[in-house]
């Protein structure tokens, strides 16, 4: 703004110069031009008087030439005039008797002469000529003083208009730099802007904060999602990854920011997927990522029908994965476990109803098909007891419940087991109270106490010990695998398939164990040594 307008003000002052001399030269011009007229007419009129009077014109000296030319416009007597001889008689038959002056230009020498004509009283034309020389050294001179007083005064203009100009932007620099709430020494003319500007300015702090509140909000969300985020441009690139996506693809958002999504490693398997979003198309895959299964959608974002982006969510999956896995096996174990003993049952039945059985041997058979029938009930038991307990099913009834007489009854009931493998089992420590529910506290004893029983070695001992909300049952039998206590608590899981098959069981027990732990708010561990025997820990937070 300043500069716009020092320039307009220094060019008006420019035009102003320019224009000053040029009225300056002409006005010049025409006072000169007039007093040389003037003093030619003065002189011919002072000739005309000596030559009419008859006077001796010789024996006077005149500042201009002149010359007597008859009416046909020869010359009589007098100089020779710079000017032709058709100019006279031009002038001669105008009949000019008013001592008028003409003038003639002279391109070759850039002069020019001005002339004045009479008639005598004999009827001769008198003519005073008088010659102005190199015209261009008179104005040149002139025009020397001119310019320099031009830039005299264009530096002084500019200086001035330099200091106009800061006084005429000064309001406005001062608009700038204040809050707009002291408009006393504003222009009138920019109190409207000034107001409107003010509003505009709230307007934008107003938006401006309010986008970065949403902002704010919306990093604090994507950063603390438990799922990872991906957001890509419409060519796959990736413009933002919140914090899980980085931990799932193993990549610095700094590193890759704005490089294509395709060039993290081992992104490959997802490009097909990536090409059908880029073409509108929702579609999701599964891949495994740190020992973690993922699903992961690639939404395409519109915007007028046309893809300007995509979306990439990916959902840990790790559970329901293996949910869906333990209830596959799940239901191949239960078919296993209730068609074996069923078989059983069937087969005895068949060859007792065909009357192939010997009368001797009915019992026999009677006897095992009893004992496969135990097996199935109990294994069914066992089944819905553990439905009930993972569908959180109606809340059993607690109370206080001492551990040390549920673990003496319990041990009591298997001392008749541990006596044929000549088994010691012991109960330590002192009492502990919990409030719980005492059949769950009866059925979660026995389960490990029956584990350590049927794993142990022939001689062992099987150890049940009470302290501090604590019940721990510890066994000096075959030990458990490191990589095998995880899945410890799984339905039919099995540690040692070949020894599982010798020992009877449903292989619901320690699934059960979980289950009551769980919902009677304690927590359970398991330490173990291959060969020498396994801890259970049950601690109970009351």
């Amino acid at each position: 703004m300043f500069q716009k307008i020092y320039r307009s003000m220094c060019l008006l002052t420019i035009l102003t110069l320019s224009l000053a001399i040029v009225f300056m030269l002409s006005a010049f011009y025409v006072c000169l031009t007039q007093q040389v007229k003037s003093e030619l007419v003065t002189e011919t009129r002072l000739i005309y008087e000596l030559a009419d009077t008859g006077g001796d014109l010789s024996g006077h000296t005149f500042e201009n030439q002149f010359a007597v030319f008859s009416a046909g416009g020869q010359k009589v007597y007098g100089s020779d005039l710079p000017i032709s001889a058709e100019k006279i008689r031009a002038n001669i038959l105008h009949g000019n008797n008013d001592f008028s002056v003409y003038s003639t230009f002279h391109l070759e020498n850039f002069s020019k002469t001005y002339y004045c004509m009479t008639y005598l009283s004999d009827g001769n034309v008198l003519c005073v000529a008088s010659t102005r020389h190199n015209l261009p050294a008179l104005f040149g001179g002139i025009l020397f003083v001119a310019v320099l007083a031009a830039v005299f005064i264009s530096i002084v203009a500019a200086n001035v208009a330099r200091a106009i100009t800061n006084n005429i932007i000064a309001p406005f620099r001062e608009a700038a730099l204040m809050n707009f709430a002291d408009t006393d020494s504003m222009y009138e003319e920019i109190k409207p802007l000034i107001a409107k500007l003010t509003n505009q300015d709230t307007e934008i702090k107003r938006q401006s904060d309010k986008a970065k509140s949403q902002k704010l909000q919306l990093q604090t969300v994507t950063s603390n999602m438990n799922e990872g985020l991906v957001i890509l441009d419409s060519t796959g690139n990736i413009l933002a990854m919140n914090r899980c996506a980085q931990e799932i693809l193993n990549a610095d958002e700094r590193d890759v920011k704005y490089k294509p999504f395709l060039s993290i490693p081992n992104s490959g398997q997802f490009e097909q997927h990536l090409k059908e979003a880029s073409q509108g198309k929702n579609n999701d895959v599964l891949f495994e990522a740190s020992g973690k299964t993922y699903q992961m959608f690639f939404t395409p974002v519109f915007e007028q029908n046309i893809v300007c982006g995509m979306v990439i969510l990916m959902f840990d999956v790790s559970e329901k994965h293996r949910s869906e896995q333990i209830r596959r096996e799940f239901s191949a174990n239960v078919s296993h476990e209730l068609k074996t003993p069923l078989t059983t049952i069937f087969g005895y039945s068949q060859i007792i109803t065909n009357g192939i059985a010997k009368p001797e041997d009915v019992k026999g058979f009677a006897a095992k098909i009893e004992k496969e029938s135990a097996r199935l009930i109990t294994l069914i038991d066992d089944i819905i007891a553990l439905s009930n307990l993972e569908e959180n099913g109606p809340a059993a009834q607690k109370e206080n419940v001492s551990l040390k007489a549920v673990a003496a009854e319990v041990l009591e009931s298997l001392e008749a087991q541990a006596a044929k493998r000549d088994i010691l089992l012991t109960l330590a420590g002192g009492d502990t109270q919990v409030v719980a529910n005492r059949r769950q506290m009866h059925e979660l004893i026995f389960n490990l106490c029956d584990n350590a029983l049927k794993y142990n070695k022939d001689g062992g001992s099987v150890t049940v010990t009470l302290s501090n909300n604590m019940l721990c049952v510890a066994d000096t039998g075959i030990g458990i695998p490191p990589d095998s206590i995880d899945r410890l608590f799984e339905r039919f899981y099995r540690v040692d398939k070949s020894h599982s098959k010798k020992v009877n069981g449903t292989g619901l027990g320690l699934s059960i164990v979980k289950h009551i732990v769980q919902s009677s708010g304690a927590e359970i561990s398991v330490k173990s040594t291959l060969g020498e025997g396994s801890t259970f820990t049950v601690v109970f937070h009351q």
